[in-house]
């Protein structure tokens, strides 16, 4: 009997918690009854009574299974850990709001065993909810600049085999975006698509903020275009000064009492050349930080908690 871990992260899901366990335990009672189940819920420092909920949960239901963080890791270190945590023969990750179908588990299941492949990717065919346009336009300067394999709308959700974890346990990314990294290694996968169902209750936990942040991240992990383009910035506009600057000089040497230079270029090159250093020294700053926190001994997540392990 194989065991399915399934993993989910929270963040203020209340109202959302309880019908998640039902549809998952009546999946289980039903067409996966001749499997384990392990459920495991981690928290990103809700405000509301998701934990107390998870916790009842893990009262009655020992599969069940929290890890509660002291603050909010977001939407790619939080799964990432609960992945590598888990126990399960096949893991599947989640999101609480019910938007990714409980009963497609089932056929990923059946289509994981039947391809033999290591993986297989839930893809919906329509994006999910919120800023669906920064989304388009992130998914194409990806597509655009990265050598990397990507899919368009993926976020995780499928089914995974235990090499997988394994795989991630060595790896061992404190900073780490799940989606680039399982589609850039040679494990055999195939995609399943899908319509995502409606929210359940409640709102996205989204913002333009936390958009950008995951953006960043994939841009970091998987391109080296905005390197690339600082320093094509930085020879450019040193052969346009030069340039410039010669043909100043010549034009000043023909017509010496007539020409004047005034300090309208010597102020428009100042702001130029000011807000390209801006850009280049934000984006090399990015990439430190990334390269810091992903060869750093610090934990990727700092638990609070943990119940049932």
């Amino acid at each position: 009997m194989s065991m399915i871990s399934i993993i989910g992260s929270c963040k203020n899901e209340e109202n959302n918690i309880d019908e998640l366990y039902s549809q998952i335990k009546l999946l289980f009672e039903n067409k996966l009854k001749d499997h384990e189940l392990e459920l495991i819920l981690i928290d990103n420092a809700s405000t509301d009574l998701t934990v107390e909920k998870i916790k009842k949960l893990c009262l009655n239901d020992s599969r069940v299974k929290l890890i509660e963080n002291i603050k909010d890791y977001g939407q790619d270190k939080s799964p990432y850990y609960a992945f590598v945590q888990s126990s399960g023969d096949y893991i599947v990750p989640i999101v609480t709001d019910l938007q990714d179908p409980i009963k497609l588990i089932d056929d990923l299941y059946n289509e994981i065993k039947f391809s033999k492949t290591d993986m297989v990717l839930a893809v919906p065919i329509v994006e999910k909810e919120g800023f669906n346009f920064l989304k388009k336009i992130y998914y194409k300067f990806m597509y655009l600049t990265t050598s990397g394999s990507h899919i368009k709308n993926f976020h995780g959700f499928g089914i995974y085999n235990k090499k997988v974890r394994e795989y991630l346990i060595k790896l061992d990314d404190k900073n780490p975006y799940f989606r680039s990294i399982v589609l850039d290694t040679s494990f055999t996968r195939k995609v399943l698509n899908y319509k995502p169902d409606q929210r359940y209750k409640g709102s996205s936990k989204n913002n333009l903020f936390t958009l950008i942040d995951i953006g960043l991240l994939g841009i970091m992990t998987s391109s080296q275009l905005p390197l690339k383009f600082a320093v094509s910035c930085g020879f450019g506009i040193g052969i346009l000064s030069m340039l410039a600057s010669i043909i100043y000089l010549i034009l000043k040497i023909i017509y010496w009492d007539t020409f004047q230079l005034g300090i309208a270029p010597l102020v428009i090159g100042l702001f130029f050349l000011s807000s390209v250093q801006l850009i280049s020294i934000g984006f090399i700053s990015q990439y430190l930080n990334h390269k810091i926190e992903k060869d750093s001994n610090s934990p990727i997540v700092v638990e609070k908690n943990r119940i049932n392990f």
